[in-house]
């Protein structure tokens, strides 16, 4: 959409202005906010990294944010609560759309916010962050699997800024327990995973790549390689744990599951994060699929391996 081109447009030029005006900046934040209260997800995506962009890098209002998260937050404690006492209240269903906005904006605040920071939290909880990684997990258990489908998308976006989260064994049991489930209603849920874990290795690559940026801006006396192998080895600590039931997806009867899998395969390759032997029989496989894309793509992949 237009008002998401032109968030994504902002968030990139607002902090390379020179001294951009206070009434300016606020009035963005303002806008940001209400946006993300009014218009759909695409939307939502795009002004919260706006947000992240101006308050993270220029105004430090973070203020702001703490509020906007108390407003999104309370109001799944209270939707948790509700369900709690009732699992069949009318009022659940009138709630589902606000709450699924507000599972998908706590996601996102928790992706472009480092709520470890003390300065970021703002008097919130120290340990806010595992707060909503229970309560999420509460939903998580629920038969309901359009409420588990936005619950996981939430999940996704929080453990991309709080990748140790993926090392727990809550998150690890339930990721393991999605990606291996072959039954058709689960399919969704079993895509959603593989994108959880496919825009963690996107992200963690964007990641090093500005920290090689500011590294060459600064030229500081830190060791470039020794930051990169300690983010690698994390990424490549989590990949292993997760690698093998990844690679099961790639056998898949479901296409679009297949489809999902390889591109996880394709990031892990190109990031180095694993030995390619364990995945070239996989790939051989994959490379004999009736779908062309996926055989093609396989099968450029163990090519790639061989040079």
């Amino acid at each position: 959409t237009l008002i998401g081109v032109v968030a994504r447009t902002l968030e990139l030029v607002v902090p390379l202005m020179e001294h951009p005006s206070e009434s300016f900046l606020s009035q963005l934040e303002e806008d940001a906010v209400k946006l993300v209260l009014l218009h759909d997800r695409t939307v939502i995506t795009s002004c919260l990294a706006l947000l992240g962009s101006i308050v993270n890098t220029v105004t430090k209002n973070y203020r702001l944010t703490r509020d906007c998260f108390n407003k999104y937050y309370s109001f799944i404690v209270d939707y948790k609560k509700l369900h709690m006492e009732n699992p069949v209240e009318p009022k659940l269903e009138q709630c589902k759309p606000f709450f699924r906005r507000a599972l998908y904006t706590v996601g996102l605040l928790l992706r472009h916010f480092d709520f470890n920071n003390e300065q970021v939290r703002c008097g919130l909880s120290e340990t806010i962050t595992f707060q909503v990684v229970d309560t999420l997990l509460y939903f998580m258990n629920l038969s309901d699997t359009g409420l588990k489908y936005f619950t996981l998308q939430s999940l996704g976006s929080v453990c991309i800024r709080h990748y140790e989260l993926m090392l727990t064994d809550k998150l690890k049991d339930m990721y393991h327990s999605l990606l291996l489930d072959v039954d058709p209603a689960a399919q969704q849920l079993r895509i959603q995973t593989l994108l959880n874990i496919e825009t963690y290795l996107q992200e963690e690559d964007i990641r090093m790549m500005k920290e090689d940026q500011e590294w060459a801006k600064t030229k500081t006396k830190e060791n470039l390689k020794e930051m990169h192998d300690v983010q690698s080895g994390m990424a490549s600590a989590i990949i292993q744990l997760y690698l093998k039931q990844v690679l099961e997806c790639s056998v898949s009867g479901n296409v679009a599951v297949r489809h999902s899998a390889l591109r996880v395969t394709q990031l892990v390759l190109a990031q180095g994060l694993v030995h390619p032997v364990q995945i070239v029989p996989y790939l051989v496989c994959m490379s004999t699929d009736v779908e062309e894309i996926i055989a093609h793509s396989s099968d450029k992949q163990v090519q790639d391996i061989e040079k």
